[in-house]
């Protein structure tokens, strides 16, 4: 007389599943040429796709990603460096030869601003005749009231992507106005 464990394992139904599912992978093996014995049922089955096609996506989806993260911060260093210029040259046409405090030096009011990193950032201010004006009287152009200053705000920002070689651009904005004191 066989045991009660012994007899479970007989009569119970998923166990009988399983030792079905185990003769028929058995009865499916088959033997190619030049290789070992192969089960089908492994060969043909599609377990591991779903990770290799996440492995293939996902570097292309990070590519994308990061790449529009360096887009957005370049846009935002140009914006900034367009501000800096408008607001340079809004400080200088107030602040002109005939002013309280005439400005000297725009380059330390344009990195005091504090909207990029300094020492990529370069500015330069150029006076010259404004309408009616004529010739500027003292050569070269000056602050005096009447003539344009135009501001130039250069940065060089840097383009970083993962998967892609690194490169530096360029950006440059530029502001023109009349001197008013």
């Amino acid at each position: 007389m066989s045991t009660g464990r012994n007899q479970a394992r007989y009569t119970n139904p998923a166990s009988l599943e399983r030792q079905s599912v185990r003769q028929r992978g058995a009865k499916e093996r088959t033997r190619l040429p030049a290789m070992g014995p192969i089960d089908k049922t492994l060969a043909c089955g599609e377990e591991g796709s779903s990770l290799v096609e996440i492995a293939l996506v996902s570097q292309i989806m990070f590519l994308f990603v990061f790449g529009m993260i360096a887009m957005c911060l370049a846009f935002y260093s140009y914006n900034g460096i367009s501000e800096a210029a408008r607001e340079a040259t809004r400080y200088a046409i107030m602040h002109g030869a005939t002013s309280s405090a005439p400005v000297s030096d725009l380059t330390a009011y344009v990195k005091g601003m504090g909207f990029l990193n300094n020492a990529l950032l370069g500015v330069t201010t150029t006076y010259f005749p404004g309408p009616g004006v004529g010739a500027c009287s003292p050569m070269p152009c000056v602050n005096t009231p009447g003539n344009y200053v135009q501001v130039t705000v250069t940065y060089q920002y840097a383009w970083r992507v993962p998967y892609m070689t690194s490169k530096t651009i360029s950006m440059s904005s530029s502001s023109k106005m009349v001197v008013v004191q």
